[in-house]
């Protein structure tokens, strides 16, 4: 799959968002945007008999990133995008060109974030995931929101 090929279903996708999907998705937007992403947990010793038993540390995401990517999967933001195919994003300080390219950029940031701890808040933290966010509001953002 190219990013041309990712346009073309993304764009399709967002057509089917509703008015009422894009406002539950920047409402839970403006709410985790300015946030924290979160913080690393685990890594402690838990046991050292008979042998030394650590947790294995773990990213966890601040309650309004959690409520954030809970929006993007209840209101149908997301799409079935195959982002690990895409060469064009795997490119280092890739940005979305336009509000296309900004569903495809979530869904690589939410979903690579299943395969790399910690992903998704290294996006939030370098600002991808809000520049992805403000991409889609120039097209999308309900004015009775703000």
């Amino acid at each position: 799959m190219t990013l041309s090929d990712a346009r073309t279903k993304a764009e399709r996708h967002l057509q089917t968002v509703t008015s009422e999907q894009w406002r539950q998705f920047f409402i839970a937007s403006d709410n985790a945007l300015g946030v924290a992403a979160g913080e690393v947990n685990g890594g402690e010793l838990l046991s050292e008999v008979p042998h030394k038993l650590y947790r294995m540390p773990f990213f966890a995401l601040t309650r309004e990133w959690e409520r954030w990517i809970h929006a993007l999967y209840e209101q149908k933001i997301l799409t079935d995008i195959a982002w690990m195919e895409i060469p064009e994003i795997r490119v280092p300080d890739w940005r979305p060109a336009d509000a296309t390219e900004a569903l495809v950029a979530l869904v690589l940031y939410v979903r690579r974030d299943r395969f790399v701890e910690g992903g998704l808040a290294s996006n939030i933290r370098h600002g991808d995931v809000h520049y992805a966010i403000s991409k889609l509001a120039e097209e999308f953002r309900p004015p009775d929101i703000g």
